[in-house]
């Protein structure tokens, strides 16, 4: 971000609708779609620049995903067949997912992690929903928050105490940007981003990308 510059790394497992996390100093990589639905899940060194297979998780794609006290988590998605509630705690140290208590089911959805929970919101269940809910991993439960403006492929995260999603489709492509605060317990918009749809959402240095 310093020097405004992409750098090329080395390429992962080739796959589509997959979800993404970071922990304890790694990125990770999970499920997808490649011709069949996938439960790929690598671990990126970015020092070494090398990708390392782990454990494979559930198959489905189209998921969310998030990191939660030293473990990675990942929620939701399609497998081809039905929308999925599964939700499975990664262990990168026995190198095992585990599974959580399911989300309500749902597909194209957005999750981060804000103060010791991880939130998944919106989706889509043929039609464009604004659910969301909060895990709490110490009870394994998923507790309803009040909905976000409905909208699917989308994009979440993290900062300044907040959560925030951005953009995705509801009837069309919409720019829509909400900041949640979990003790009100409310949605409240914000400046529309760019118009689009299906884009990623990161957290570097304090700002949002």
């Amino acid at each position: 971000d310093v020097a405004n510059m992409h750098t090329a790394r080395t390429n992962i497992v080739t796959r589509s609708g997959l979800s993404g996390y970071s922990l304890n100093g790694y990125g990770f990589t999970s499920c997808g779609w490649n011709n069949n639905t996938l439960g790929t899940t690598e671990r990126f060194d970015d020092v070494a620049n090398i990708h390392t297979a782990r454990t494979n998780a559930v198959v489905r794609h189209d998921l969310a995903s998030y990191s939660l006290n030293g473990y990675g988590f990942t929620s939701c998605g399609w497998n081809g067949s039905i929308d999925l509630g599964t939700t499975e705690r990664f262990d990168d140290v026995a190198n095992t997912h585990t599974a959580r208590a399911f989300a309500t089911a749902r597909r194209h959805l957005a999750g981060y992690s804000l103060n010791g929970y991880g939130f998944t919101s919106c989706g889509w269940t043929d039609i464009a929903v604004g659910t969301t809910e909060r895990f709490d991993d110490v009870a394994n439960t998923h507790t309803a928050r009040a909905n976000a403006v409905a909208r699917h492929v989308l994009a979440g995260y993290s900062l300044n105490g907040y959560g925030f999603t951005s953009c995705g489709s509801a009837t069309g492509n919409v720019g829509t940007t909400e900041r949640f605060d979990d003790v009100a317990n409310t949605h409240t918009a914000r400046t529309n981003a760019v118009v689009r749809h299906s884009l990623a959402g990161s957290i570097v240095t304090g700002k949002r990308s």
